[in-house]
């Protein structure tokens, strides 16, 4: 399929794939790329100008017809029909937060998302309006505005762009001061006056886990039949106020790929989190087979996992570089994770990646984060600068990416991968063992997870693995300046920019004190 020179339009003609590389509504663009799409090949690739390419989830996969097109709600999708199944699925889609597509509602309107399903929106009135008789996407005002007239606060709207949601100005409506009616687009600055307004019953944490810097997890159901993780945070920096602020800073995070934030308490010296629960628990489970089972987990949970094939694994990347992305390079607010590991990346149905614990950076000592890390066993994904006490900057969780990267590729922890290799030499290091292997020996096959190396397929996967292990590579370079940034990391993923070959990591040192 060719898309060169020609305008794709939606079914409904409310949008157009204007010149193979924008998206546009009533010519306000939303989404673009820098290179037009050339063609969709048959293996679920699309080519596009500068000789790069976009790969589906399912690339490669053969006796598949796919197609390419522009949906009546203004995403651009690639399909792919799977014979068993007898369906359509989509395998590829520009937009990930579908709000942000302009005109999705009418006017007056707010587009809100289902946060249980990307694809799924709702139009809703703001206060003072009312749903337009004979069209369910737009508003119009109740009472015609008068001589005197009121401003409206609506926290996390963004009238451009048809409101994204992930806005931390807040947008004034004019109504008539007449106007009574309550609304709920209330930030939760406006809490801070009150504490713990929402009551949820919970049981109290053991006194026993006051000792430790483990944060303690308890699965709730509450009286809406939500299912929430509770998390009960130790070892919090600063006061209730200071801890109120940064909270509600992380809250106004939305992303596909991190896990949500639906409300917080701070009382009494205990300081909670209440976070949608994610069913499939975390990455780890699924790499790891040889992994102790964690305390809340039974064995069969973790025996029973499914293995996770080459397309998935990709796919679960990309979700992540997004999403840390999104922290570094998109929030109102610099965000760094400092703590990017299996551990913290969540599963949903679908195994869409989300992160969990981002931000919570902010909220501790550093020297407490530190020795967090000792204990928890994560010193394998902490970058240099770390230990020489650099500058932190978001190239720390560039470099721990990086090593993450690696491990769905390999199926097996950074640090435990040298004994299963039985290689005791003292220099050993997991990046340049595996750079070693790609670009000098040529032997890729040697790096793979052994769960799915019979799966493996040179014309299917090479070209996912390859560009895994290539940006992985350039993400664990030894000083911070020459590691991409983490947009770009995402770029390199999606294939929208050329990937050189990286230079060779250096071994480094973590030397207990």
């Amino acid at each position: 399929m060719k898309t060169n020179g020609t305008t794709i339009r939606s079914n409904n003609d409310k949008f157009i794939f204007q010149n193979s590389k924008s998206l546009v509504f009533n010519s306000s663009q939303y989404w673009a790329t820098d290179n037009p799409f050339l063609r969709l090949e048959s293996s679920g690739e699309v080519v596009q100008a500068n000789g790069a390419t976009l790969v589906s989830s399912d690339f490669g996969e053969p006796n598949r017809l796919r197609r390419l097109k522009l949906d009546s709600d203004g995403n651009i999708r690639i399909y792919s029909f799977d014979l068993r199944s007898g369906e359509w699925e989509i395998v590829w889609l520009a937009v990930q937060e579908i709000c942000t597509v302009h005109g999705t509602c009418g006017p007056n309107a707010i587009c809100m998302k289902d946060a249980t399903n990307s694809d799924s929106t709702s139009c809703v009135c703001p206060p003072g309006f009312k749903k337009k008789s004979g069209d369910n996407s737009s508003c119009e005002i109740k009472i015609p505005l008068g001589e005197n007239t009121k401003f409206l606060r609506l926290d996390y709207v963004n009238f451009s762009g048809g409101a994204d949601q992930r806005t931390e100005a807040a947008f004034y409506l004019r109504v008539d001061k007449s106007e009574t009616e309550q609304f709920e687009f209330r930030g939760m600055t406006s809490l801070l006056e009150t504490t713990c307004p929402v009551t949820i019953s919970l049981p109290l944490p053991p006194e026993e886990s006051d000792t430790t810097t483990r944060n303690l997890v308890i699965i709730w159901e509450l009286p809406d039949h939500r299912v929430v993780a509770v998390k009960c945070l130790k070892n919090v920096a600063g006061g209730d106020g200071e801890f109120w602020a940064e909270v509600t800073i992380i809250a106004r995070m939305h992303h596909l790929n991190l896990v949500r934030l639906w409300g917080f308490c701070a009382e009494k010296g205990q300081r909670i989190l209440v976070y949608e629960f994610v069913p499939n628990g975390s990455l780890d489970k699924y790499l790891f087979r040889s992994t102790p089972v964690p305390s809340n987990e039974s064995l069969a949970q973790v025996l029973n996992a499914p293995i996770l094939d080459w397309n998935i694994r990709y796919r679960i990347a990309l979700g992540v570089a997004r999403s840390v992305a999104y922290l570094h390079e998109e929030c109102l607010e610099w965000v760094l994770h400092c703590d990017i590991k299996p551990e913290n990346i969540l599963l949903g149905d679908d195994f869409c990646p989300k992160i969990s614990d981002f931000g919570l950076a902010k909220l501790r000592k550093k020297e407490d984060m530190i020795s967090m890390s000792r204990i928890r066993g994560t010193r394998g994904y902490m970058a240099p600068e770390w230990v020489k006490m650099d500058p932190i900057t978001p190239k720390a969780d560039v470099y721990s990416f990086g090593m993450v990267l690696l491990e769905p590729v390999s199926g097996a922890r950074n640090f435990d991968m040298q004994d299963s290799l039985l290689d005791n030499s003292e220099d050993w290091y997991f990046p340049r063992w595996a750079f070693d292997k790609v670009f000098k020996e040529m032997k890729v096959e040697d790096i793979l997870d052994r769960q799915i190396k019979h799966c493996f397929d040179n014309r299917m996967h090479l070209e996912l693995v390859d560009r895994m292990v290539k940006t992985a590579l350039w993400c664990l370079q030894d000083r911070p300046e020459a590691r991409p940034s983490m947009g770009k990391v995402a770029k390199m993923l999606e294939g929208t920019v050329e990937i050189t070959e990286p230079r060779k990591p250096t071994i480094f040192y973590l030397v207990d004190e």
